[in-house]
């Protein structure tokens, strides 16, 4: 994972004034609390950003906190590419967040099936 998260972090910190806010308290986090498909070894996402678990990633592969959240970020996006596969295309993330309505642009969007969806624009 850090073949693909090095890269990322090193752009957003030429092109970012990052520090760490915070240090003392976990990172909240109010995403999924694990990836099924990637349970096995891996502790749950919200581990990862507490004190404790941003300890471990630092000690253990010199990950910081921006490293960290890059890695989950990546995670996900590699979860979503298996859900796609899984599903022709409809990751469960783009089903519920166009079943709610919430799509800004279903016309556009290849998850979107609702022929009423509000954002759609007519025709």
């Amino acid at each position: 994972m850090r073949e693909l998260s090095k890269p990322i972090c090193r752009a957003l910190r030429f092109a970012f004034n990052i520090r760490r806010a915070n240090t003392t308290k976990d990172v909240p986090w109010d995403g999924p609390d694990s990836i099924p498909s990637m349970a096995d070894g891996l502790p749950d996402l919200r581990d990862q950003l507490t004190i404790e678990g941003l300890r471990r990633a630092r000690e253990s592969c010199s990950a910081d906190t921006l490293e960290s959240i890059v890695i989950i970020a990546i995670q996900l996006g590699i979860e979503q590419g298996r859900r796609m596969e899984a599903n022709d295309g409809r990751t469960k993330f783009a089903v519920e967040f166009v079943d709610d309505g919430m799509c800004p642009a279903p016309d556009r969007c290849s998850a979107c099936s609702a022929d009423d969806c509000a954002e759609r624009s007519p025709a």
